[in-house]
């Protein structure tokens, strides 16, 4: 299929050059070997269009347009880019052949708008003759009452252009109507004064009676404002799904109530059933991407209730990257004021439809899922929103960079402490199982192929079908372990029981390579120490001779199989090999190796012994590493690597202060001045002093490193032959150098062993992490130069598929705790603290059996127990819910206490105002009745 694909594109291509050049013979060759769905193919920069809008904006292309319309082009399609139908360019370049070969065609909708919702009628009274117009006005199917978005119909624009023939032709059209005019008395006007014979034209007509309720007059009814009288038209057409479904080259009617946030009018017109999913070439957002990406809640809720939105990608978006860009976008005039706008409860709305949280994981264009843009504008609300319903923190997009980036520590913890729960069984039962969600750490991977409402990119779809999905389940873990704020969320429960199952699932990997060199190391050591005398020796013995070869073929098998495994490395990760500082040992470890197997003859044996000593020194150094990498010494080796690198790094600052040492020692206690005769003296006083450690400046400085440790024999420093100078210099030497360098650097030794022991458990995990990482991409990582060689793209595509396969069904099942069968599926372990701290697994939502379960989620986890340490730091969470649970029951229980005795305090003082309002009127009462007693 994809050779034949590749015929199509290439045959398009060949159609749209003869289309430029004019090669008529050429063309109709090259069209017939173009699939029909493929005729409406939208070519990119700088063509912008299809074939038919190419040939339509070209003059004198009838020809080529009626080939393309006879092999199934479709002349109703609107360029998205210039917002014009084919229909439109023909007009506007006044091309009349082109024009009436597309009117000849009976699919052709002459009245189909532009982005201003101009027909080609409108624009034909422009042109600097009436051809056209007469063309266009002579088609049955014209619509001479249309109006466009601004309410101009045809006749006021032929009045405003003062086009006394178009003025004429229009007046004596039988369908016109002057009274479907929504500037009637502004066009009487301009008749009287500009045409005022035109009675003797349409009086005529007085009795003829159109349809007022054409869609441009209905489309000039919601711009305008008078939504009552659109609903009352709209519902005259009730059953016409055509006309409910139109358009006026910017908006369908659903389009724009949800653009302004018209909520009774779309009631009305979902009560006539329009098509929810219906949109122009020019603006392919669907109606609840739009309401999406305004908040409107109320209305996002009325379109879902519907049950028939469709939630599929519209260019590599989907509606909810819509509702979350629109949640930062800052109110405009535009904007319905009377209808309240919450994107929260809008997320809220689709999150609660399956088919829409399918796509939570979805990246657009540039790979961003809807985590990424929720983590970019920081909204906690919408990121927990994200995060509960299924998101992953292990996307990445296009510039590798994880959905969990900008996601603040405080918001990803609580999201990871809702990962954590139980059965809610009482904590004493064998029963009670402590229950982690892993959901969010699936790596999920999408094709991201091209969704479109017309033709589909069809080679998009080929590139896309090279591409795989690569299940690395600890790489967002990686890049949390590098980041200073998020690292210490390694310690949560929820990461360090990932990491010991995953540790189960690759340590025999890990026990497998450790093998491998350690038996490479005893086999190199135990050649170089046992024949090491025999270097040596010119004539050694027949039988060492003979045990020589025998340990050299044992060797030089071992080391041909560790280049296996280098290039196996190097091939399936080739920039993560030569970024290694630890590959690059290995390889000098196998050159020495080589260049000690290869070496022979008496005068190599000094190359012998000192290959041996670097292959010693090469090979015990990386056996240290790798044994460091074992999880329980990987502290160990963090602090060899941490300190190291913060000497050097300390040093290369005061290396010119060493060097200015080294020069000056090298000129104050060197021998230069021998001359003349003295020569003779001057080497003789150079061989008695062999051991002269500043008789040039390389020995100057390997000395003065030297005496950096404190080794200064001062004894054998001829300070007599430059007293003074030489004896202030040595002192400063010393204060600088050895008491106040070294102490730094011992300082600063102790400061990082300190701080790394202080959190040992942190650099464990992190450097856990590293390992499985590590592991995951030589295992798993597909060819990474498949995509880069084009030209070998279909050859390649076969191969590194093969080769992607056979990594998924052998390696992935015993590395990857999540398979890609389950990755549309949440994933939870269950923990039993009493019976052991044994884990069991979900397995009713991963397979049909027992056998299924194992094989294609946790192999062997449900026969394992969680480490105790990870199982206390578990229940700390709980407990930790519990009290900040019980602290949010109290602090209720206060706001309503207080709400209640306020209210009390209220009534109390309305009851003593009412007693004081009493006794106020007794004493009123008995003052007049004192009063009316002395009268």
């Amino acid at each position: 299929m994809q050779l034949e694909m590749d015929d199509y594109s290439c045959a398009l291509k060949d159609a749209l050059t003869a289309l430029k050049n004019k090669d008529f013979r050429r063309f109709q060759d090259a069209i017939k070997k173009v699939d029909v769905k493929d005729i409406n193919y939208y070519f990119g920069d700088p063509e912008h269009g299809t074939l038919l809008d190419f040939g339509c904006r070209t003059f004198g292309s009838h020809n080529f347009i009626k080939t393309l319309l006879s092999h199934g082009a479709n002349p109703n399609i609107i360029n998205p880019l210039r917002n014009s139908a084919p229909l439109h360019f023909a007009v506007a370049i006044n091309d009349s052949e082109s024009v009436q070969v597309l009117l000849d065609f009976t699919d052709t909708n002459v009245n189909v708008p532009d982005s201003k919702g101009d027909t080609p009628l409108h624009l034909s009274l422009k042109l600097p003759d009436m051809k056209i117009f007469n063309l266009l006005l002579k088609d049955k199917r014209v619509n001479i009452n249309a109006i466009n978005r601004k309410g101009k119909s045809i006749l006021l624009v032929a009045l405003q252009e003062d086009n006394k023939d178009s003025i004429k032709s229009i007046l004596e059209t039988d369908s016109l109507d002057l009274k479907a005019d929504p500037n009637c008395s502004k066009v009487l006007e301009l008749l009287n004064d500009i045409y005022p014979e035109w009675n003797t034209l349409y009086k005529f007509k007085n009795n003829y009676t159109s349809d007022s309720s054409s869609f441009s007059s209905l489309f000039y009814l919601l711009h305008s404002g008078k939504y009552d009288d659109f609903i009352y038209h709209i519902r005259q057409k009730e059953g016409d799904k055509e006309f409910l479904d139109c358009n006026d080259g910017s908006h369908t009617f659903l389009q724009y109530c949800c653009e302004f946030g018209l909520l009774d009018v779309i009631e009305e017109l979902l009560a006539l059933e329009v098509d929810i999913n219906m949109t122009p070439s020019t603006d392919k957002r669907t109606p609840l991407m739009i309401a999406a990406f305004k908040g409107y809640a109320d209305i996002v809720k009325k379109l879902l209730e519907t049950n028939k939105c469709s939630f599929e990608p519209i260019d590599q978006e989907t509606v909810l990257h819509y509702v979350i860009k629109g949640s930062s976008e800052s109110p405009t005039l535009a904007d319905n004021i009377k209808i309240t706008k919450d994107h929260n409860a809008c997320l809220s709305y689709l999150l609660q439809v399956e088919s829409c949280k399918e796509y939570i994981n979805f990246g657009d264009v540039k790979g961003n899922t809807p985590l990424h843009l929720a983590a970019k504008q920081g909204d906690r609300e919408i990121i927990l929103m994200c995060l509960k319903a299924g998101a992953s923190i292990n996307c990445f997009n296009k510039l590798d960079e994880p959905s969990f980036m900008d996601i603040s520590y405080r918001t990803l913890k609580e999201y990871l402490d809702s990962c954590v729960y139980t059965n809610n069984k009482p904590p004493q039962e064998e029963s009670y199982e402590i229950i982690l969600n892993y959901t969010g750490l699936k790596p999920v991977c999408y094709h991201n192929l091209s969704f479109d409402n017309g033709s589909e990119n069809q080679s998009s779809k080929i590139l896309n079908s090279c591409e795989t999905c690569n299940n690395f389940e600890t790489k967002s873990l990686l890049y949390l372990s590098k980041n200073n704020e998020l690292r210490n969320l390694l310690k949560h429960p929820v990461f360090t029981s990932f990491l010991y199952l995953k540790w189960n699932r690759v340590h025999k990997w890990f026990c497998i390579n450790s093998l491998f060199y350690i038996i490479f190391w005893l086999t190199l050591t135990s050649y170089i120490l046992n024949f090491y005398p025999d270097f040596e020796r010119s004539n050694p013995k027949s039988n060492s001779s003979v045990s020589i070869n025998t340990a050299w073929s044992i060797l030089a098998v071992m080391v041909f199989l560790l280049m296996l495994r280098e290039l196996a490395q190097l091939c399936i990760a080739p920039l993560k090999y030569l970024t290694s500082a630890e590959n690059w040992l290995e390889v000098a470890l196998i050159c020495t190796t080589l260049a000690l197997l290869c070496a022979g003859g008496e005068s190599s044996i000094q190359y012998k012994v000192s290959l041996s000593a670097i292959g010693i020194m090469l090979s015990w150094f990386e056996f240290v590493l790798l044994i460091g990498r074992y999880p329980a010494l990987s502290t160990k080796l963090e602090m060899l690597i941490t300190v190291s690198w913060n000497f050097l790094a300390f040093l290369a600052w005061y290396s010119f202060l060493i060097a200015a040492f080294a020069i000056s020692f090298y000129l104050l206690f060197g021998i230069h001045d021998c001359s003349g005769g003295e020569k003779d003296v001057c080497m003789n006083k150079t061989n008695e002093n062999d051991d002269d450690f500043f008789r040039n400046p390389g020995i100057s400085f390997f000395k003065t490193v030297i005496m950096l440790t404190g080794e200064f024999d001062a004894s054998s420093i001829p300070f007599d032959e430059r007293p003074g100078i030489s004896h202030v210099l040595f002192v400063a030497f010393v204060f600088l150098i050895a008491i106040v360098l070294f102490n730094l650097l011992n300082g600063l030794a102790v400061s990082d062993i300190k701080e790394i022991q202080s959190d040992a458990e942190l650099v464990s995990y992190i450097s856990r992490v590293k390992l499985i990482s590590y592991i995951e991409t030589l295992v798993l990582d597909p060819l990474p130069f498949k995509n880069k060689i084009l030209d070998w793209s279909q050859l390649l595509c076969q191969k590194s598929n093969f080769i992607s396969y056979l990594k998924s069904k052998l390696f992935s099942r015993y590395v990857n705790i999540f398979q890609n069968d389950s990755l549309n599926d949440s994933f939870e372990i269950r923990i039993l603290p009493n019976l052991g701290n044994h884990v069991e697994i979900n397995q009713l939502k991963f397979s049909k059996n027992r056998k299924e379960s194992c094989l294609s989620c946790c192999k062997g986890c449900d026969f394992m127990e969680m480490d105790s340490n990870i199982v206390k730091s578990v229940k700390n969470v709980l407990s930790e819910r519990v009290i900040k649970n019980e602290l949010n029951e109290i602090s209720k229980k206060k706001s309503e206490n207080e709400e209640l005795l306020m209210k009390m305090v209220k009534e109390c003082q309305d009851n003593l105002q009412y007693l004081i309002d009493a006794v106020k009127e007794c004493k009123e009462d008995i003052n007049k009745i004192k009063r009316t007693v002395q009268q």
